[in-house]
């Protein structure tokens, strides 16, 4: 919840605003619903038939926000919570999704890491969709951290 509160309140208030000033808070909330709905359904599918798997889609809405700032911001530095090393955003994405992935595949925890790993790329897909130009502005924005 930090990191909706953190992020997600830069996100809203910030960068949406910047991009769509009149349907900001609109997309907004549909990244989040969005989220939620496109973290479950991998994890739904792949546990449809173990009647002992619960899960709540709010951290794959979570992830959705946390990527979708990525993607809008890659050089804003982020910091794991009791690992107070700042990190550029980009590499913490990558480090994240390398790490739910694994996790994902690896089982054996009670964290819906699938969710965590699908809400990411829903973050990155759905705010590219609402604005393409994201794309070339990341990958300007992390050039221009070795152009110095």
């Amino acid at each position: 919840m930090f990191a909706l509160y953190s992020i997600g309140l830069s996100l809203e208030q910030d960068t949406f605003p910047q991009f769509f000033p009149e349907h900001a808070r609109y997309f907004y909330i549909l990244l989040y619903l969005g989220g939620i709905v496109a973290s479950s359904i991998p994890a739904y599918e792949k546990h449809k038939h173990d009647v002992a798997y619960s899960a709540v889609g709010a951290s794959g809405a979570i992830s959705a926000v946390l990527f979708s700032f990525i993607l809008a911001n890659p050089t804003a530095t982020l910091g794991i919570m009791f690992l107070p090393i700042p990190i550029p955003a980009f590499v913490f994405g990558i480090i994240y999704l390398v790490a739910e992935w694994y996790m994902g595949k690896r089982g054996k925890t009670n964290i819906g890491h699938e969710a965590h790993f699908w809400g990411g790329i829903f973050g990155i897909v759905f705010t590219t969709i609402l604005h393409p130009a994201f794309v070339p502005m990341f990958y300007k924005q992390i050039l221009s951290l070795f152009q110095s």
